[in-house]
């Protein structure tokens, strides 16, 4: 549910992501709508070139402003992806959802005809968003996606059948019969096209959100066994890592550290509760937008024995501490000075082998951890362990 990785294999531009059970990730665990160019400098994603050899008009800065006010405006309107599996949502959001979408198509030519280094990267964004485009009911954005599928070009009609694959699995949410139509389709084109790094991410992607187990291992499969490029090989690391942080399952767990004002903390000392453990950062997009999601399950089931924990990856004590206050975030946050200090993620974190955030775990009453990917359907079974 990238969320954001840890480290640079998986920086997207645009993170469009949604829910385990009903569609697309991109590449990690978890949902939120669109994100995050917030947080990407134009000089992270493109050189900024000689100013006299810049075309004139607008600058770089200026067209990445108003490209982090469209992608916040297309999350608002929007709302949750997962959603988008149904036609009666798709049409209700259609009519807001699609100008923002081309405007954003719009901002990215913009931005490549100032930064020409950026159009590789700006590619596969915009083909997610005619996916977007097209199964909200967008003729255009199917024809070009027609055309582009037929092009002679093969790497053109690649991107084409990718995107419309993609369409194709966000609109199929929680039908296990239709994902496994679709991932017969990408395995054909992934023995087709063995060094296509951006089959692999899409195979990647589509693992993570597959709703049955043995299709999820089937696709990790193809990631792993079949697929033979750069891409593969860091996502054969990823698969590695996802396969140790569910080893964790079904197993006793305490964590324990330092809070934001140094004072030691244990779960431990939370005998009888559930326990919700967010790993999160105030930099990540994501995080943030699942923030509204986490205070809403803390008001309604604090009261009835949940706790939370935060697991906080900031590199800035004071920006955590400010940011806590003004969102009113009444749970516990551990905090690592000599990892922040260094840039890196909290200890706690990396320990588990976690290198995407949001990542949520669910521990229950009797101190047992029952899953790391709360983040998925945390609603659902928060209840029943508290029921238990």
């Amino acid at each position: 549910m990238l969320g954001v990785r840890n480290g640079s294999a998986w920086r997207w531009t645009i993170v469009v992501v949604t829910g385990a059970a009903a569609g697309l990730f991109l590449p990690a665990r978890g949902r939120v709508a669109l994100a995050q160019i917030a947080t990407t400098e134009p000089a992270a994603m493109a050189p900024a070139g000689d100013a006299t050899t810049q075309p004139a008009g607008r600058t770089a800065d200026a067209i990445m402003t108003d490209l982090r006010a469209t992608s916040e405006e297309l999350t608002q309107n929007l709302g949750d992806p997962r959603s988008l599996s149904d036609e009666a949502t798709r049409k209700a959001v259609a009519p807001k959802a699609i100008p923002i979408l081309k405007k954003m198509i719009g901002e990215l030519d913009e931005f490549v005809a100032v930064q020409p280094d950026a159009k590789e990267q700006f590619e596969s964004t915009k083909d997610q968003l005619l996916a977007f485009l097209s199964i909200l009911g967008d003729a255009d954005a199917t024809a070009k996606l027609n055309e582009m599928a037929a092009s002679k070009d093969a790497q053109v009609s690649l991107r084409g059948q990718s995107a419309q694959l993609l369409a194709r699995w966000i609109a199929a949410g929680k039908d296990a019969a239709a994902q496994g139509k679709i991932a017969d389709d990408v395995e054909k084109l992934d023995k087709a096209h063995i060094d296509s790094g951006l089959l692999t991410s899409l195979t990647a992607m589509f693992s993570e959100s597959a709703v049955s187990p043995d299709l999820k291992t089937h696709l990790q499969a193809l990631v792993t066994d079949t697929m033979s490029n750069d891409t593969a090989t860091q996502m054969k690391q990823e698969i590695a890592a996802a396969q140790k942080l569910k080893s964790f399952e079904n197993k006793p767990l305490a964590i324990a550290g330092k809070q934001v004002d140094g004072k030691d903390f244990t779960t431990a000392d939370w005998k009888g509760k559930v326990i919700l453990v967010d790993f999160w950062a105030t930099w990540c997009g994501p995080c943030v937008a699942e923030l509204p999601r986490v205070k809403k399950i803390y008001s309604d089931y604090h009261d009835k024995g949940l706790e939370i924990l935060g697991v906080s990856n900031d590199n800035d004590v004071q920006a955590l501490k400010d940011f806590v206050v003004k969102d009113e975030m009444p749970w516990p946050q551990l905090f690592d000075p000599a990892a922040a200090g260094q840039g890196q993620w909290n200890p706690i974190t990396l320990g588990f082998g976690i290198n995407g955030i949001p990542t949520m775990f669910l521990i229950d009453k009797k101190g047992v951890l029952r899953t790391v990917e709360a983040r998925e359907n945390m609603e659902d079974l928060i209840p029943k362990l508290l029921a238990e």
